[in-house]
């Protein structure tokens, strides 16, 4: 086994007054970061908080450090659980404080962060006072954003959130705004093939900029076919490799000058050779494709058609077609493409079968007929499936599969293909109940709904329904627990089968009703078993359910009203229980001070 662990933090602070609006109290789960949070907390030092963990209320405790200690509750043996120490400063607070720095000059391109001008600990909020026209500045959370904003004087202004009487509720900063000068931001750079003659403007790769111009910083300059004055840029000609290109702006003030690179990478390509085209006969049923692709690694191959390996240089097809092979380099997407021709002699005989596929889930009604044969010569035989060869042309009741059906002909030519039997999907069907449990009396409307393309519906128990074929709904209104259910047959003569179980609830006067049965089946309906109580209920004083050997098997005192945590979900030290009837009991509380102890029996169904 492992040994626990937790990542608390080891120092914390809270106010001994709420005097300047900051809390007192400490939710001590806030300091454990990850790990094991199922553990106690202990109050080392005795510091005098008052409450219970993990939340504790430090009004009136005395200044000072004081220790806690986090002991995690998950271990297994031999292992031990681990402690963790936290030391907390309880502080004095009295005048919050509003104390802020400055910052600045700054260019408008960037932002600053607020909590470094914050030197107070305390609460507040910043805001702009004062700003040069045009200005679109803004503090966003705790981020003072010029970016684009004219230069100038921003005057900035922090604010306690709660103000203390006799205290200082502001301060103010003035921070300095230069205009920066904008090289524009990469939208992408570039790669291509080399081998195209493409015109490039380098500013079509960056976007928000300012005049500027341009240089080609390569190791390597191209030597012709660039204009620096323009950026733009002839591929044709260029060999491989990758070119660097900047965009200067010059700065102002205390902005820096700006600039942005552009990086246009000539990939090279590779070559196609899907070989010389070829003639499939008797003696050669299979044939070789392919020839002198480029090769080594990083270089992938994809055949089209049917081949034995799509993926490899040279392969090989045993059917007539056009065979494409691309050529790609898998790091720059570089490709060249080569066809071949597949024929076939007359001398060979091609089937051209036909199948149906299977008509519901597993049936075995499916079909594969021959169909015609060309070339070769008759007599023909068939085999399926590694079969002995007849002349048998029609296979029936196969269930869903992939078949490989072959042909002989008079000489021994074979040929063979591949027949997939698919097999139709399942129909689903779903039967729900507007209410699950009622009363003895009342009415639940059951609703049927399926995928499928109906045919019937027939209901169940038969007796309590007219069987229409097309129902979709029906109301209900049992005398006793009922399961009523349905069974929905597609066109196909498919069939699926669906059910819901309909409950009584008993009902108990002076505003006490109790349930005569529950499922705890995690469906959301009637999971919980417990006393369902009105307004005059004040408490459930206890709420004990009994095995059919009069063992508890749960037990609540001191209940509040319809508190679903407090009923009981059919298990017992953790064991869910089988289907059965269990005793109750339960003293209920009034508002006046009366109570009234009611007992019972309840069907537990799974």
């Amino acid at each position: 086994f492992a040994a626990p662990t937790a990542d608390v933090n080891s120092v914390g602070e809270v106010c001994n007054s709420s005097q300047n609006g900051e809390p007192t109290t400490l939710d001590f789960s806030t300091l454990i970061n990850s790990g094991d949070r199922n553990g106690t907390w202990t109050d080392v030092d005795g510091s005098g908080a008052t409450g219970a963990f993990p939340t504790l209320d430090f009004e009136n405790i005395t200044p000072g450090n004081y220790t806690f200690r986090y002991t995690t509750g998950s271990a297994s043996a031999p292992c031990t659980e681990a402690s963790y120490d936290v030391v907390l400063t309880v502080r004095d607070c009295s005048c919050p404080s509003v104390l802020t720095t400055g910052a600045g000059p700054i260019c408008n391109d960037a932002m600053v962060d607020l909590t470094d001008l914050t030197l107070t600990t305390e609460n507040g909020s910043w805001s702009i006072l004062s700003e040069p026209n045009g200005s679109t500045a803004m503090i966003n959370g705790n981020s003072f954003d010029a970016n684009g904003s004219p230069s100038g004087a921003y005057e900035l202004e922090f604010r306690l959130t709660t103000a203390v009487a006799g205290c200082p509720e502001f301060s103010t900063q003035t921070i300095m705004i230069d205009a920066a000068p904008n090289a524009g931001d990469v939208i992408s750079n570039l790669e291509i093939c080399e081998g195209l003659d493409t015109i490039i403007s380098l500013l079509d790769l960056i976007e928000n900029y300012d005049a500027g111009s341009w240089s080609d910083i390569s190791l390597n300059p191209i030597a012709t076919g660039f204009d620096a004055s323009s950026g733009i840029l002839s591929s044709s000609g260029i060999a491989v490799g990758n070119y660097n290109f900047s965009h200067i702006v010059l700065g102002m003030g205390a902005c820096a000058d700006a600039s942005t690179e552009v990086e246009i990478i000539i990939n090279e390509s590779p070559t196609a050779d899907a070989g010389m085209d070829v003639e499939i006969d008797c003696e050669n049923t299979a044939v070789n494709l392919g020839g002198s692709s480029t090769g080594g690694l990083g270089v992938s191959y994809n055949w089209s058609g049917d081949v034995d390996n799509p993926n490899a240089r040279t392969t090989m097809t045993s059917q007539p077609g056009t065979y494409v092979i691309t050529v790609r380099n898998t790091a720059t997407g570089c490709s060249d493409s080569d066809e071949v021709e597949v024929t076939v002699s007359n001398d060979f005989p091609l089937l051209d079968p036909s199948h149906t596929d299977v008509s519901c889930p597993d049936l075995a009604d499916g079909i594969i007929e021959v169909g015609n044969i060309s070339g070769g010569q008759s007599p023909y035989v068939f085999s399926l499936n590694g079969s002995a060869f007849t002349d048998q042309t029609t296979y029936t009741d196969l269930p869903a599969g992939i078949y490989i059906l072959k042909v002989e002909d008079a000489v021994g030519c074979v040929d063979s293909i591949s027949i997939e039997v698919f097999e139709s999907a399942p129909i689903n069907a779903d039967l729900s109940a507007s209410r699950t449990l009622i009363q003895v009396g009342e009415s639940t409307t059951l609703t049927a709904s399926t995928t499928a393309m109906i045919d019937s519906i027939l209901w169940f128990p038969a007796n309590e329904f007219d069987n229409c074929f097309d129902c979709l709904t029906q109301m209900v209104s049992p005398e006793t627990q009922t399961t009523y259910s349905i069974r929905v047959v597609d066109e196909n003569g498919c069939d699926a089968i669906a059910s819901v179980t309909i409950n009584l609830e008993e009902i108990i006067e002076d505003g006490v009703f109790i349930p005569s049965a529950f499922s705890p089946n995690n469906d959301g309906i009637n999971d919980i078993f417990l006393p369902f109580a009105g307004s005059k209920i004040a408490k459930i004083n206890y709420f004990y359910v009994y095995d059919r050997w009069g063992e508890p098997v749960h037990k609540v005192t001191d209940m509040e009203p319809n508190d679903q945590s407090a009923g009981w979900d059919g298990t017992f030290k953790g064991r869910v229980l089988n289907t059965a009837v269990f005793a109750w009991a339960a003293e209920v509380e009034y508002t006046d001070g009366t109570s009234r102890v009611f007992e019972g029996d309840v069907s537990l169904f799974r």
